[in-house]
């Protein structure tokens, strides 16, 4: 896939910086708000690592490093993408 900007191709570092430029975070739909800074942190998932990952579960929004740390210790986990 190639996206283009003013008839020329964008590079993945000028995608990415547009993208954060002109997107905003998916935000739950019973939020009733624009997107703040915090939104950044606050509704990105602890499983979403990659560069561009988005939209996290609501589900996960309650694990955090060290609670995820705290069940690797006494189960196995696997991640699935």
């Amino acid at each position: 896939v190639q996206f283009f900007q003013n008839d020329k191709t964008l590079d993945t570092s000028n995608l990415y910086n547009l993208l954060d430029k002109i997107g905003h975070i998916p935000l739950p739909p019973y939020i009733k708000r624009e997107n703040e800074k915090s939104d950044l942190k606050d509704y990105q998932s602890i499983f979403a690592k990659n560069l561009g990952a988005v939209a996290a579960p609501t589900a996960s929004l309650h694990f955090s490093e060290t609670m995820l740390e705290n069940l690797r210790k006494k189960h196995e986990i696997y991640h699935l993408t």
